[in-house]
């Protein structure tokens, strides 16, 4: 023991009195190893890592191998629909409107609606007013049937209230259904002309049905798109423009394959929305960087006097919130906070620009 402490002193000694004797030499320093050893834990993880990789890798060429693949007719028997395959008159017209978003429009019949709505709120006000006048009476001459309905039920053939209560219950099942169904029916979007018109032009040139049996697309502000409308105002408006300038030489661009081929018709425009709201973005993208890069470029002019500069901001402010509305129709409180960081950006570019030029104008 002594021994190994009198080692362990010698050991302490010569180490002090080597490094308070001079410093250490970096060329007698051992050469450390460029990276460091990996942990055993990654290492582990790393080599079940492989060798799941390599099962699945033998499983897959396993089944290959068991199942080689010969050729069938499966994608032959997938069809998609076309509207020419299909007689003229109403089984084509019902082709077309199942065709696209754009086509599915009907009549809502709204008056008819409101006619029913008014029939039936008549009848339940009558019987409204029976009941009242059921209490009246028997206010006066049986109290007691308004204040217990077990003595009131009791009576039988003389009490008319139950049946009376009854009646009431079923024209209010009827009406009740009558009031939601019109409040789901007012929720659909109203067919915009484009809508209409094209299925209208149909009719008319492909003669599919009778004038007789046109009499339903006289109500022109009654007609309602089962699909989702337009996103916003320009999108409606880019479509409008494609299908009126844009005909068979923008089809093979802006359409599906399988639109294509649905139909030979020179009436029938069959469009990708897809492709349209595609087109939209990249023109939205163009006109909001135009309206970020204009008063950006105005305001960089040191010449331009302050208030010329402030009235750029405050048009560019005003104008951008159409713009946003027309091309993307964003809820109000995002239509807000879009505008807000735009005045944002407007207002640091116009700060750091008239920081330069006070910089650069002093001597």
């Amino acid at each position: 023991m002594e021994d190994d402490e009198l080692l362990n002193g010698k050991k302490i000694d010569i180490t002090d009195s080597e490094t308070e004797g001079h410093e250490s030499d970096p060329q007698d320093a051992p050469v450390q190893p460029s990276s460091r050893r990996r942990p055993a834990y990654l290492t582990a993880l790393w080599g079940a890592a492989v060798n799941e990789v390599v099962l699945w890798a033998e499983s897959i060429h396993s089944y290959i191998s068991s199942k080689p693949y010969v050729p069938d007719d499966r994608h032959d028997r997938v069809k998609h629909e076309k509207i020419k395959d299909y007689p003229a008159g109403y089984p084509q017209l019902a082709a077309l409107l199942n065709s696209d978003p754009d086509y599915p429009i009907y009549r809502r019949f709204g008056t008819l609606r409101s006619r029913v709505l008014l029939h039936r709120q008549y009848e339940l006000a009558k019987l409204e007013s029976k009941l009242s006048e059921l209490d009246q009476k028997d206010a006066i001459d049986s109290k007691y049937r308004l204040t217990s309905i077990r003595r009131d039920q009791a009576d039988g053939d003389q009490s008319e209230r139950t049946d009376l209560v009854n009646e009431i219950d079923q024209k209010l099942k009827n009406y009740d259904d009558l009031i939601f169904r019109e409040r789901r029916s007012q929720q659909l979007p109203k067919a915009s002309n484009r809508n209409f018109w094209n299925v209208f032009h149909y009719i008319w040139n492909e003669k599919s049905i009778v004038l007789s049996e046109m009499q339903f697309f006289e109500q022109r502000d009654d007609f309602i798109l089962l699909s989702q409308e337009p996103p916003s105002p320009f999108h409606e408006w880019v479509s409008t423009m494609v299908l009126r300038y844009g005909g068979r030489r923008f089809q093979s661009l802006l359409a599906t394959k399988q639109q294509l081929e649905s139909t030979d018709n020179e009436y029938i425009h069959l469009w990708s929305r897809s492709k349209i709201a595609v087109l939209v973005q990249m023109i939205s993208t163009v006109v909001f960087t135009i309206l970020l890069m204009i008063p950006v470029g105005l305001l960089s002019k040191s010449t331009m006097p302050l208030q010329a500069k402030l009235g750029i901001i405050f048009g560019s402010i005003i104008a951008f919130p159409i713009f946003a509305y027309i091309f993307s129709r964003p809820p109000p409180h995002h239509l807000c906070a879009m505008t807000a960081t735009y005045a944002a950006v407007l207002v640091v570019f116009l700060s750091n620009f008239s920081n330069v030029s006070i910089t650069n104008s002093q001597p």
